[in-house]
């Protein structure tokens, strides 16, 4: 948690659920989607997306909104540059992994409802 708070992920993925639910300007690597701006036809909204949770995040790969990132280190790797405008060594990418892990909870048992 300490490299999550100390490299400036908290700022959007903070709170009980891990997210400031803004839109957030990013340009996902590989991705055509041109996010928010689909909806709006604002300019402003071209390529910003929802912070999403991080509450199971892992085990709710593939990542990124073109579902092109399959493991979490390359997730956090590429939110660290388009994000932060950082490099993550190798250390803090394991470092705020072993966090994001740990954020991964019992699924519920429910049934569903059948019909009459």
């Amino acid at each position: 948690m300490v490299a999550f708070v100390d490299n400036g992920c908290i700022a959007c993925h903070r709170g009980a659920n891990l997210t400031d639910s803004q839109f957030h300007a990013i340009q996902v690597p590989g991705s055509t989607d041109l996010g928010r701006y689909v909806v709006t036809g604002e300019e402003a909204d071209k390529y910003r997306f929802r912070t999403p949770t991080l509450r199971n995040v892992g085990v709710t790969y593939p990542y990124m909104n073109n579902g092109a990132t399959e493991t979490l280190e390359e997730a956090v790797a590429i939110m660290g540059q388009e994000m932060l405008g950082r490099e993550f060594d190798d250390s803090t990418i394991n470092d705020i992994t072993a966090f994001l892990h740990t954020l991964t909870g019992k699924m519920p048992d429910f049934e569903v409802p059948a019909l009459p």
